[in-house]
């Protein structure tokens, strides 16, 4: 960390790029003289599409508009919205109305396709029977216009003939559906249309199944009879759910007892299998958490895992005591002080349990009425430890020197710090915290900040920040992250996101120098934190939040 404070820093940059996972979004403002009702608003009829080179496609405007291409290498357009694709890339065409309000449609093309696929090339279907075919192209090839045909109408009949082709078989024979792109390739695909099935047959009528296990069943019909669409389903998804469902069913048996997989024809013929999936009792039941302390009016997620993973064993939960704590679903609600079991149970009896103890909740409106043991929900004048929301500051410095002179996951060039403050914010009912270390043998700062919110599930934001002032070269270093309070555990290492002034360049080594830092001074401000609340209010960290931290 020496090397980041030699020199001064000579410059105030105002702009940051990120090296971790999230991206920075800048904030843009809004051109308040553009004012206009949904009705009046400049709209095209597209705002992006792939076309083929070669490939043309008229655009609507839904105002008088004059039309203009960004790039004439790329696109070109009449003042009718005819667009013509003449070169691959990606080019705008923009339209202006007479109050210069503008719209646009983002243009890529690519290569013109060499080919030409169908989802299908051979189909024997029904009459009456319905069905649609989809196109492909290769890779690195756009055809907006994909135009489909039929060779005999009286035998299939075109219902949809743009991009997918979907027909209708109208009498017995045969006839070729083929699809055509904007530059004349083709693909077709052999339809024979038989009569309607009279009935359907199952490739099972029976079988046993046990839980967690796969199958697949099929369907046939007469040979002089079409069916392309064979539908499957299960009469109790709770025993077998399908994962399959469309001319073979397949399926998974999730639980004990009988279901009925069932095919339907497109004209309403069915045949059916009974599908027995035997019981699998459990053979142990284990709750993931043994304890847990609660405050009067909270909530408490609780999970069971059983063995084995197969079993067919549904778990149930109870409470010991509902007058201190009821559950549903494994959803613990404290109710009023005291203790209970919180239960969970296998259909096969077996059963495990957390112990919950309710701590009483004193009903305070935030965080400062507690403190100050006033429910009335205002800063209290006089008060000798928040003075307009913020703590006092001297004395927390002494509990933060205790434990830095206890804690020995400090480096070893570590010089010591003092708080710069914690400040309730009364009107949001959170917590902002900053700790600083003013270095010794350094000329420079480093800072800690995070923000405890009450009322967005305990979320805590903290923030370290690096301001040098030696070499130019050293950056101005921010790092953020975020985390649930609930879900903080003492001496947690916290994923941070690093964030640098924009011409600078840090390695990876010295993003996790940072991060290392970060979170060696986050653990000591949290165990002074803790203690100052302790001292002073009664009250720990696990009492407004952070529940798994002591």
């Amino acid at each position: 960390m020496k090397r980041f404070f030699r020199r001064t820093l000579t410059a105030v940059l105002s702009a940051a790029v990120i090296i971790g996972s999230a991206a920075v979004v800048l904030p843009q403002t809004a051109d308040s003289g553009i004012l206009a009702s949904a009705a009046s608003v400049l709209k095209l009829s597209s705002s992006a599409m792939s076309l083929g080179k070669g490939e043309s496609v008229k655009l609507t405007a839904n105002q008088s508009v004059k039309w203009r291409t960004s790039s004439s290498k790329i696109l070109t357009v009449d003042q009718k919205g005819n667009v013509t694709a003449i070169g691959t890339g990606t080019a705008w065409i923009t339209v202006k109305n007479s109050s210069s309000a503008e719209s646009s449609c983002r243009i890529t093309v690519k290569n013109a396709p060499s080919s030409v696929g169908l989802s299908k090339t051979i189909l024997t279907l029904g009459i009456g029977e319905t069905y649609t075919l989809s196109s492909i192209i290769p890779d690195g090839s756009a055809c907006a216009k994909r135009t489909f045909r039929t060779s005999n109408s009286s035998t299939v009949k075109m219902t949809k003939t743009n991009w997918t082709g979907s027909f209708k078989a109208i009498k017995t024979g045969v006839a070729w559906v083929t699809v055509q792109t904007y530059n004349g390739k083709e693909k077709s695909c052999r339809i024979t249309v038989k009569k309607a099935p009279d009935s359907v047959s199952i490739s099972k009528k029976s079988m046993t199944l046990v839980s967690g296990k796969s199958a697949t069943l099929s369907a046939s019909v007469a040979s002089d009879a079409g069916c392309a669409t064979r539908t499957f389903r299960s009469s109790n998804s709770n025993v077998i759910k399908m994962t399959k469902t469309n001319w073979t069913g397949s399926f998974r048996a999730v639980g004990a007892g009988t279901a009925w997989v069932t095919v339907r024809t497109y004209n309403g013929k069915e045949a059916s299998c009974k599908i027995v999936v035997p019981a699998v009792p459990a053979t142990n039941v284990k709750v993931n958490k043994t304890s847990a302390a609660m405050l009067q009016g909270k909530t408490l997620t609780l999970k069971a895992a059983v063995s084995p993973l197969n079993t067919t064993d549904k778990i149930s939960w109870t409470s010991s005591n509902n007058g201190v704590a009821t559950v549903s679903n494994g959803v613990v609600r404290a109710v009023a002080p005291g203790k209970a079991k919180i239960i969970a149970k296998s259909g096969s009896g077996k059963l495990d349990y957390c112990m919950v103890t309710v701590r009483k909740n004193t009903g305070f409106t935030n965080l400062e009425d507690r403190m100050n043991n006033k429910n009335d929900g205002k800063d209290n004048a006089g008060d000798p430890y928040i003075k307009g929301g913020t703590l006092d500051e001297n004395e927390f410095a002494a509990y933060l020197t205790a434990a830095l002179d206890n804690d020995n996951v400090l480096p070893s060039d570590y010089n010591g710090g003092s708080l710069v403050q914690i400040k309730y914010a009364k009107n949001e009912d959170k917590i902002q915290f900053m700790y600083a270390d003013l270095t010794k043998d350094l000329v420079g700062t480093k800072t800690i900040a995070f923000e405890v919110d009450f009322n967005n599930t305990y979320t805590i934001k903290p923030m370290y920040t690096i301001i040098g002032t030696g070499d130019e070269n050293i950056p101005v270093i921010a790092m953020t992250s975020q985390i649930s309070a609930k879900n903080y555990k003492k001496g947690m290492t916290l994923p941070f996101t690093l964030y640098q002034m924009d011409y600078y360049n840090i390695s990876n080594a010295m993003k996790a120098e940072n991060e290392k830092s970060a979170n060696q001074e986050l653990g000591v401000a949290m165990k002074a934190w803790d203690q100052l609340l302790a001292k002073k209010y009664g009250i720990h960290l696990k009492d407004i939040g952070f529940d798994k931290y002591s």
